[in-house]
């Protein structure tokens, strides 16, 4: 593979929570991590709770500037470029009650630029689109939050405890959604 094909490339990063009386929060913080991910790789990050885990997908994500170090995505600054947005999904901690209120799974999943790829994996994770949000069991809300983040094809899919609240059965079909987008279009 050439150099053309690495999607993430972190140099020596470092990020650092602030707090006020301490200097950092205790855990959640990085330092000096080097990761290569070439295209179509699949890769698990494992630690224990407050290890950094979410800080680094955040980061690689471009939802936090780190302190040192470079972030590539795509070949171009996870941070700094915006339009990694359509390109980078960051499916992240579970959303707050309030957000699924009076809504139905279509319309939380609305806009959606392909309207079959929007029906097709919300057929796969078993979610009809006419249902309340609000009225779903929490893994059930999870999963609705996996087809907002599902809507675009995106090259980099960035998937954060997207198992939380699911039951077994249906952590196979998100992870089997996630190897189709990665053998099938190619994404990381």
């Amino acid at each position: 593979m050439s150099s053309s094909d690495i999607i993430i490339d972190l140099k020596g990063i470092s990020f650092k929570y602030p707090d006020s009386d301490h200097g950092m929060v205790k855990g959640g913080h990085i330092d000096d991590i080097d990761l290569t991910c070439r295209k179509g790789d699949r890769v698990i990050v494992l630690g224990h709770n407050g290890s950094g885990k979410s800080t680094l997908l955040s980061v690689i994500g471009g939802k936090r500037l780190a302190k040192k170090g470079t972030v590539s995505v795509l070949g171009t600054d996870a941070f700094n470029d915006t339009t990694l947005n359509h390109r980078v999904s960051l499916i992240g901690p579970t959303w707050d009650p309030e957000a699924f209120f009076a809504n139905t799974v279509d319309t939380v999943a609305t806009p959606a630029p392909d309207q079959a790829r929007k029906e097709d994996i919300a057929k796969r994770l078993h979610l009809p689109l006419d249902r309340q949000v609000d009225k779903m069991s929490s893994g059930e809300k999870r999963r609705v939050q996996i087809l907002h983040g599902m809507l675009h094809r995106s090259e980099v899919y960035l998937l954060d405890e997207c198992s939380t609240d699911i039951d077994v059965a249906e952590r196979a079909t998100v992870l089997n959604i996630v190897r189709d987008e990665c053998e099938k279009l190619g994404a990381t």
